[in-house]
Formats: C-alpha cells, sequence, structure tokens
C-alpha cells in the first residue's frame, strides 16, 4: 500500500464542478467519464488556451475540414453546427467520432488562431468559433437558403427569429436545453443531440415549416417552400421587436424587491460632528433621503434590465451639477440647499462621519441582497435565458470599475466601503449564475432515465463499507450517519428523483450534520 505521504491526490477541491455523467461505449470497460468543463467565468480566457498536443483523427477528417471551411476574420459558427457536419461527416465515411470537447482540440489544431465568443439567443448554441466559415464551394452550403449563406449575415438571421425560438424552448424538454452558463459542450454529445440543437439553429428553417411563420419569411416565401428574405429593413424592424420581446420574457422572471428600510444614525452626537465641517443635522437628513431615493432609481434600472443606466444614477449622485455653485451667504445658501440637494463638498464632507458611513454600509448590504434575489429569485430556475445570464454576469463584472469612475474625488474611506459591498454583490450574482448553470446541467442528466439506472447499478456495485474501513479514520465520521446518507443515496437514485428533490435532500442533509 502507498503511504498517504506518498499519494497523488487527483479530486481536489478546486476541481471545476461542470461536467455530464456519461457512459464509455466500449463492452470491455463499463465506466464512465466525467469530462472537466471550462468555468462559465473563464469565457473571457478561453482564446489564450493554448493546445499541449494535436488531437488524434484521420487523414480523411483533417482533409474535409480542410475542403469545407477556411479562416475568415468577423465570421463566426456555432460549435454544435460544426459538430454537427463532423457526426455526418464520420456517420458517412463509417468512422468513429471523437465527443465535442476534444473536436474542439482538433478544429484548433488544424485552423490556428480560432477565438470562441458568446453570440446568439437562447435555444441555439451559445457559443461560436471566431474567425471561420464554411467555405462557398463546399456542399455544406447545399440545402440553405440560396440567397444567403450561412456565414452571411449569420448573427442577424439569430436576431430575427429569436422569437421563435423563445417560444419553443418553453415546449422543449429539458434535455435538449444548454446550460445557461456552459462554457462549453457538456460531455459527449451524442448524434441525436446534435440534431435537436442543430433543429433550432437559424439556417434550419425547413424542419420548422409547420410552426408559426418566422419574422423574417414571407408567407408566400414559406408556402412555395423558397426561404427567402424581406427586404433588410424589415428585418432590421423585426429584430427589434424581437429584441424588445426576448427582454420582456426576461423581465418577467425577475422577483420582487424594494429599497429595504435601515435604521438611520443616531441623532444624539451627531451635530458634534457636523458642525466642525460647517453643517447641520438638516444636511444628513438630505444625505439620507437622497441616498436612499438613489437606491430606488438603481434598483427600476435592474428591474428593466438597463444596466447600462446604473453607473449615470450613481454618477448623478456622487458628481451632482451644483457642486460648482458658490453662495454668497450662509443664508442664502441654507434656503437654496433645501431645494437643490447638497453640493458635492457638503456631500464628500459628510461621508467622513462615523454615522453616515455606518448608514450608507448597511443600507447597500440590505440593498445589494435585494438586487441579487431580483435578478435571481430561483438559483435552480430553468427558465433563465442565456441572455439574461450573460446581462448579469457582464453587469458584475462592470460594477467596480462603475462605482469607482462615479466616486471619483470622494473620500478614501467611503470608497473602501462601498467597495467592499459592491464586490460582494458581484461575488454574488458570478456565484449564482455559476449555480443557474451546474443546475441546467444536472437536470439535463436527472432527466435520462437510462443513465440514472445505469448509476444506481453501479452504486451498488460500490463496497461502501470497505471505503468507510479505509477513510473512516482519516475525517471521523459517524458511522451510523454515513450508513443512513448511504441507503438515502441510493433510494434517490432508484426513484429517479428531480433535481428539486434532490436539492431539497442535500438541505435536509446539511441541516442534519
Amino acid at each position: 500500500m502507498v503511504s498517504c505521504r506518498n499519494t497523488t491526490y487527483v479530486y481536489t477541491t478546486d476541481y471545476p464542478p461542470y461536467y455530464q455523467y456519461q457512459p464509455l461505449h466500449s463492452p470491455s470497460h463499463p465506466t464512465y467519464i466525467i469530462q472537466q468543463q471550462s468555468s462559465p467565468g473563464s469565457v473571457d480566457e478561453d482564446t489564450s488556451a493554448q493546445l499541449g498536443h494535436t488531437t488524434r483523427a484521420s487523414p480523411a477528417t483533417i482533409q474535409w475540414l480542410i475542403n469545407n471551411y477556411e479562416p475568415a476574420d468577423g465570421t463566426s459558427l456555432p460549435r454544435c453546427t460544426l459538430y454537427s457536419h463532423y457526426i455526418k461527416h464520420c456517420n458517412e465515411n463509417k468512422l468513429e467520432p471523437v465527443n465535442a470537447a476534444s473536436f474542439g482540440k482538433l478544429i484548433r489544431s488544424v485552423f490556428h488562431g480560432l477565438r470562441t465568443r458568446r453570440l446568439g439567443t437562447r435555444g441555439n448554441s451559445k457559443y461560436h468559433y471566431y474567425g471561420i466559415r464554411i467555405k462557398p464551394d463546399s456542399p455544406l452550403n447545399r440545402g440553405l437558403n440560396t440567397s444567403m449563406s450561412v456565414n452571411e449575415d449569420y448573427t442577424h438571421a439569430q436576431m430575427i427569429t429569436s422569437a421563435q425560438h423563445i417560444n419553443q424552448m418553453h415546449n422543449r424538454n429539458n434535455t435538449s436545453r444548454r446550460p445557461a452558463m456552459a462554457a462549453g459542450p457538456l460531455g459527449a454529445r451524442t448524434a441525436a443531440n446534435v440534431t435537436i440543437i442543430e433543429s433550432n439553429a437559424p439556417h434550419s428553417h425547413s424542419n420548422n415549416s409547420s410552426t408559426s411563420p418566422s419574422p423574417g419569411y414571407t408567407p408566400n416565401a414559406q408556402s412555395n417552400h423558397g426561404s427567402s428574405f424581406q427586404p433588410y429593413q424589415n428585418q432590421s424592424s423585426n429584430s427589434s421587436s424581437n429584441g424588445e420581446n426576448c427582454a420582456e420574457m426576461d423581465r418577467e422572471i425577475l422577483g420582487d424587491g424594494e429599497v429595504p428600510q435601515v435604521p438611520i444614525p443616531d441623532m444624539q452626537g451627531l451635530e458634534n460632528f457636523l458642525q466642525p465641517l460647517g453643517l447641520n443635522l438638516q444636511h444628513a437628513m438630505r444625505f439620507i433621503e437622497g441616498y436612499t431615493a438613489n437606491c430606488g432609481e438603481v434598483l427600476e434600472c435592474v428591474k428593466q434590465l438597463q444596466f447600462e443606466a446604473v453607473e449615470e444614477c450613481w454618477v448623478t449622485f456622487w458628481q451632482p451639477e451644483n457642486d460648482q455653485e458658490e453662495m454668497e451667504d450662509d443664508e442664502c445658501a441654507a434656503s437654496e440647499k433645501s431645494s437643490k440637494g447638497l453640493s458635492q463638498i457638503q456631500l464628500f464632507r459628510l461621508c467622513t462621519v462615523p454615522q453616515m458611513q455606518t448608514f450608507v454600509q448597511n443600507m447597500d448590504f440590505a440593498f445589494y441582497q435585494v438586487i441579487a434575489e431580483v435578478l435571481i429569485p430561483d438559483v435552480l430556475s430553468s427558465s433563465m435565458s442565456s441572455t439574461l445570464t450573460t446581462q448579469i454576469r457582464n453587469f458584475a463584472k462592470s460594477l467596480e470599475v462603475q462605482l469607482k469612475k462615479a466616486m471619483q474625488g470622494a473620500p478614501d474611506v467611503i470608497q473602501k466601503k462601498k467597495l467592499v459591498a459592491v464586490r460582494m454583490l458581484a461575488q454574488s450574482l458570478r456565484r449564482y449564475t455559476s449555480l443557474n448553470h451546474l443546475a441546467t446541467a444536472a437536470r439535463g442528466v436527472l432527466q435520462k432515465p437510462d443513465q440514472i439506472q445505469q448509476m444506481y447499478q453501479d452504486f451498488n456495485r460500490v463496497d461502501i463499507s470497505n471505503v468507510q474501513d479505509q477513510a473512516g479514520w482519516v475525517c471521523d465520521c459517524d458511522p451510523v450517519l454515513v450508513s443512513n446518507l448511504q441507503s438515502d443515496f441510493r433510494e434517490n437514485l432508484q426513484k429517479q428523483k428531480t433535481l428539486e428533490q434532490w436539492a431539497e435532500w442535500m438541505e435536509a442533509v446539511v441541516d442534519q450534520v
């Protein structure tokens, strides 16, 4: 037995929990593959990923890639589209296809410099290879609309068909739903899965002829199977309306929330801090009222998904326009400021008062929790679109920068306190969106009875007692508790419980421990 000192531990707490449970299709090895996935937050770094080796592939496959694709700046293709083409190629040539992750390494080894971008609408593949296109003379272009190839106006075609895809998504089985924040394919894709995703691609309109007309088509075009698009200006108006419909559907799933009621500072002793600064209790009350009102404006922007307006709200409060107005005397200042608010000098002076700093910090912590609950009311929800998830993550990334810009010139002490709170909000939003992505991936696995049944059979073959005897002394666990957890876990697999039921069980386990 190898001593613990020399043991190499493979699974650590840092291992990304984005995977799909799939059997390895080999009669001699009835095991499973757990494929590591990129974290949703690593999309931006995907472009710097380097291949350590060239993926094994037949010469016919490499030649097929060269014959049908070419590098091209400013164009992109969905990952699922390329992979479906590859699956079809393997079926036609009786080749065994690799999984989607290995295919990604293969195509990057053939076409250097490919980058990954998140494009499109929910219901489609959200990740694209940027810098590649199908050759104009490629057979892959056959069957597509004669007036538009797969490379031309691809993004625009996605926009004008977004409403149709959104309606289809609500009726689609969750097993074919792509995780909202998946940074890559979840494990090896089967040909059936690729077909499901491919049928929703913008260029597969022939499969949707029985559904309601797409906004980008004319009725005559569909009846004659001509699939011709309307003029460009009509597409622009339709895509704008579809974008509004998409945003409206995203707003419908948001939670309710109001600006929290935070106790105001104790006025006793506050005046002693204000008088040396040339201020009084009225200035403090105007600050509290103005800060609370500003939080209400920010919350309204969040509820309308107008994240770009949040910075403007902050700038309006912290950089007031009346800071340049110099008053001739104190009496004039007192009467005029009561209606106009506080100058920036008065604002910043108030921020040096400990009681006001405490109020701002308490308000921020409570208010940012409200924002998180409004944007993600249910972390296990399956109705969050990838568009909304992307908006939330981008909003989280920009929060700190926007706040620093708005608070230029403010005292360092108040900036530090507010930055601590806004970083916690950004971290919470990233964590919630990542959990939602994981929930979507797990739901897709839990809704496959054959895989759950295979898991159940494999779990029964594991000698848990032996494992507990060898590892129990390390963690000093209660044997009775471990036995109960083992029985409950086996029972949950046997009953093929839903994601929500698994979550309830895990919550009960945490409470019990």
